[in-house]
C-alpha cells in the first residue's frame, strides 16, 4: 500500500537469490522514494513484490547480508530457472551474420553444437563442420568432453559455449588450433568485463569483435518462443507462437591464433 508522499520510481521483473539461505524470489523489483523528516532528506527503498503484489522483502542497502540478493537476469529470463546444463541455443541467424564478415580456412569444429542451430548455416555455406557436445541432444556426436580433448577435431572452432565456462573454453580452444586458424565465440558483450578475463585480453586479444546491432536470440533449452510470467507460451492474434524478446546484447569474439599484436577491431552485424 502506497502512503501519502511516496513515489514509485522504477519497476522491473526480477529474479534473485538470497545469500543467507539460498531461497529464490520472483517478482517485481521496485525503487521507491519515501520522505522522512526534513533533516533526513529523502530515503530510497528497494522492494521486492511478488506476482500478487504482496511485499516479499524490504531490501537493506546498508550491508545487511541477510537481505542481500544476487541479481541473475532481467526481462523474460527472470521468471524461469536456468537451462539445464546451461544450454541456451543460438538462433541460426547469428551464424549467418558471422559468415557475412568472416571466412574460415579449412574445417570448423562446433564443440557445443546443441541441436545444430549454428552448425546448419555453416554447413549450408559449404563448410565441413564437425559437431560434438557433452550432452546427447540428437545432433552431432554426444558425450564428448571438450576439456579432455588434446587435439582439435577441426581447423577452426566456432561455437556458443556455456557462459559459465566461456573463459576456459576460449583458452583451451586457442591451445588446440594451429597458428593462423580462428576461434569464434558467440558471447554476451559483458564478456569484455571482469578482472578474471583481463589477462586473456592483454596477452591474447581477439582480432575482431562483431557486435549485434539488433538483438540476436539465445533460447533456453532450444526454445525461442515468448513466455508470460508463468512460463506459458504467448501467441499472436493469428494463433502463431510469438518469438521471445531479449534484453541482452551479444557479439562474436574472433581470435586468430598467433595474431595478438594489435587491439581488436570492433564492427557491427545484424544492422
Amino acid at each position: 500500500v502506497w502512503q501519502q508522499g511516496e513515489t514509485a520510481m522504477r519497476e522491473i521483473l526480477f529474479r534473485g537469490k538470497r545469500v543467507d539461505n539460498g531461497e529464490w524470489v520472483y517478482g517485481y523489483y521496485v525503487l521507491r522514494k519515501r520522505p522522512y523528516f526534513k533533516d533526513k532528506g529523502v530515503n530510497v527503498e528497494h522492494l521486492i513484490y511478488d506476482n500478487k503484489d504482496n511485499l516479499h522483502m524490504n531490501k537493506d542497502w546498508k550491508g545487511n547480508k541477510k537481505t542481500t540478493f544476487v541479481t541473475l537476469g532481467a526481462s523474460n529470463h527472470t521468471a524461469h530457472d536456468r537451462a539445464e546444463h546451461d544450454y541456451y541455443a543460438t538462433e541460426p541467424k547469428a551464424a549467418e551474420e558471422l559468415l557475412k564478415v568472416e571466412s574460415f580456412s579449412g574445417s570448423i569444429w562446433e564443440n557445443a553444437c546443441g541441436e545444430g542451430h549454428l552448425a546448419e548455416p555453416m554447413i549450408k555455406s559449404g563448410y565441413k563442420v564437425i559437431c560434438t557436445d557433452l550432452i546427447e541432444r540428437g545432433y552431432g556426436k554426444g558425450g564428448v568432453d571438450f576439456f579432455i580433448c588434446n587435439k582439435s577435431l577441426g581447423d577452426n572452432i566456432v561455437t556458443n559455449p556455456p557462459y559459465s565456462k566461456a573463459l576456459e573454453w576460449v583458452k583451451h580452444s586457442l591451445e588446440l588450433i594451429e597458428d593462423g586458424k580462428k576461434v569464434a565465440m558467440f558471447l554476451p558483450i559483458q564478456f569484455l568485463e571482469s578482472e578474471s578475463r583481463i589477462d586473456l585480453f592483454k596477452k591474447k586479444p581477439p582480432v575482431r569483435i562483431w557486435v549485434a546491432a539488433k538483438r540476436l536470440l539465445c533460447g533456453m533449452n532450444g526454445d525461442f518462443s515468448a513466455k508470460d510470467k508463468h512460463g506459458n507460451i504467448i501467441y499472436d492474434k493469428d494463433g502463431k507462437v510469438k518469438r521471445m524478446s531479449s534484453a541482452k546484447c551479444y557479439a562474436w569474439f574472433v581470435w586468430e591464433k598467433g595474431n595478438y599484436n594489435n587491439s581488436p577491431v570492433v564492427g557491427w552485424i545484424n544492422t
